[in-house]
C-alpha cells in the first residue's frame, strides 16, 4: 500500500505494522460504514517546525459514527442502547468515546468492531495522538506511555458531515 510505504518511510520500519493497520481498517471502514455517495479520502502529511510528526487522515462524508449505530444498539448492545438512545450531542459524544476507547462495537453485532481497536491500539505503542471530527464536535484523545491521559472535546463547532479521523505521530 502506498501510503503505508510513504508513512514507513518519513519514521522507520518499525511503523510499518501501525500504518498499514490504520489505514487499511479505516479505509475499510469508510467503504463499510458511511453510506456516502462520494468517496472518501486517505492522506498523510508530514510536518517540520517545532513539533515535528506526521498526521495520517481518513475522512468520508457518511453518515457519522454515532449515527450509523446507534440503529443496531438495542438489538446487539442493549447496555450502551440504554446510555446513548437519545439523539443529541452529549449522548453521540458518549458512544463515539466507548467506540474510540474500547472497540469491538459494531452495527453487525459481535465479532465485528474491530478497526478503531486495532487502530487505535497500535497507535497507542508511539503515544500518537488521535482526534475524531464528527458533524458539530471534535474529540482528541491522547496517549502517554501507552495508556489515555485525556480526551479533548471541543464542541459547536461548524457542521460537516462524516466521519474524519486523524492519527498524529510524533516524529
Amino acid at each position: 500500500m502506498k501510503l503505508t510505504d510513504t508513512f514507513v518511510s518519513g519514521l522507520s520500519e518499525n511503523y510499518r505494522t501501525v500504518a498499514f493497520t490504520i489505514f487499511a481498517e479505516l479505509i475499510g471502514n469508510v467503504s463499510g460504514h458511511s453510506e456516502s455517495q462520494i468517496l472518501g479520502f486517505a492522506a498523510l502529511q508530514k510536518y517540520g517546525g517545532k513539533k515535528k510528526h506526521i498526521q495520517t487522515v481518513v475522512s468520508d462524508s457518511g453518515l457519522g459514527i454515532a449515527k450509523t449505530l446507534r440503529p443496531s444498539l438495542e438489538q446487539h448492545y442493549p447496555y450502551l442502547h440504554e446510555l446513548y438512545e437519545c439523539e443529541n450531542i452529549e449522548s453521540d459524544i458518549g458512544l463515539v468515546i466507548e467506540v474510540l476507547t474500547k472497540g469491538e462495537i459494531s452495527r453487525f453485532g459481535a465479532g465485528r468492531g474491530l478497526g478503531f481497536k486495532s487502530s487505535r491500539e497500535q497507535a497507542m505503542k508511539f503515544d500518537a495522538t488521535l482526534s475524531i471530527r464528527q458533524k458539530s464536535f471534535s474529540l482528541e484523545f491522547v496517549y502517554k506511555d501507552g495508556a489515555l491521559v485525556e480526551v479533548n472535546k471541543d464542541l459547536d463547532l461548524v457542521r460537516i458531515y462524516g466521519s474524519h479521523v486523524c492519527f498524529d505521530f510524533n516524529c
